[in-house]
């Protein structure tokens, strides 16, 4: 499904792909968050602060960012002097089932996105040229506007293939660019902390014991960085952890015990809460 409605409110189990195309005036996107799907960004003009799990860098024309599922950022405006204004970008949103349709045993398309959006890559500089030749098919699109068409829609998705066959190609044939370096302070140390333990103790006492810190001076560096509370984040990833493991076909059960619940009735309640589903019945 393409459109080009607000941003913030993709729906990827109705939808194979969507599309936006927009252009605002700032940044609007910086609260941390993480997608259960693909997420390719490409941007045409202003400057972006974008933060992730471990490590920051700022984003300007021709960037496109390959983000896989699961992976929490954000972005913010850059000082006032180096902002450009009407931040314009293209988002690809692609569902799981979608990528992982496209893997064969001789490729694999969804190992190309995940290692290369998980290692700390994750953004491509491309010339104006060479970003059009992605912008403008998906733009159109987008412009189109007749996805609902079953012919149509078959036209769409087999561009949408393209771009994303053409990405991966790309993806390779870089020449093995050093990914930047991980930021070695606090905040990004203890999501890498939380990320690797989401079945431990990670109450905020444990993590300023853990990294002898105050209780204090942790939920404020922490806030400062994400814009969300600790235990928002902890919450928030476990709950996207579980969608996750659940799509794989794990059991509800064993799902509970891996994101930290030792009771399940209470992850059951914490999941309802967060998706509007149990996890039995989770799609």
């Amino acid at each position: 499904m393409a459109n080009n409605w607000c941003e913030n409110m993709p729906d990827l189990v109705s939808h194979e792909f969507e599309i936006y195309d927009n252009c605002t005036p700032t940044v609007i996107m910086d609260q941390f968050h993480g997608h259960s799907f693909y997420e390719l960004r490409l941007i045409k003009n202003g400057l972006i602060h974008h933060y992730c799990e471990n490590n920051s860098v700022v984003l300007g024309p021709g960037a496109v960012s390959i983000l896989p599922p699961g992976l929490f950022h954000r972005g913010t405006a850059v000082s006032p002097e180096k902002q450009i204004s009407n931040y314009t970008r293209l988002l690809l949103y692609v569902s799981v089932d979608l990528v992982r349709s496209l893997d064969s045993d001789r490729f694999c398309l969804s190992e190309v996105f995940d290692s290369f959006g998980s290692a700390g890559t994750r953004h491509i500089h491309m010339d104006m040229d060479e970003l059009d030749s992605y912008y403008l098919p998906l733009q159109e699109i987008v412009r189109r506007n007749r996805d609902d068409d079953p012919l149509t829609h078959l036209i769409n998705r087999a561009q949408v293939e393209l771009v994303l066959a053409r990405m991966a190609e790309r993806i390779l044939q870089l020449d093995e660019p050093a990914a930047p370096e991980e930021d070695t302070s606090l905040v990004p140390r203890v999501i890498a902390h939380i990320n690797a333990n989401l079945s431990e103790n990670l109450s905020l006492d444990s993590l300023a014991e853990r990294f002898f810190v105050s209780k204090f001076y942790l939920s404020h560096q922490f806030k400062q960085y994400t814009q969300l509370s600790l235990h928002q984040y902890v919450l928030t990833r476990r709950m996207m952890h579980a969608q996750l493991l659940l799509r794989s076909g794990e059991a509800p059960t064993s799902v509970a015990a891996a994101c930290g619940y030792h009771e399940y009735s209470s992850f059951y309640k914490a999941f309802l809460r967060e998706t509007g589903q149990s996890p039995r019945t989770f799609e």
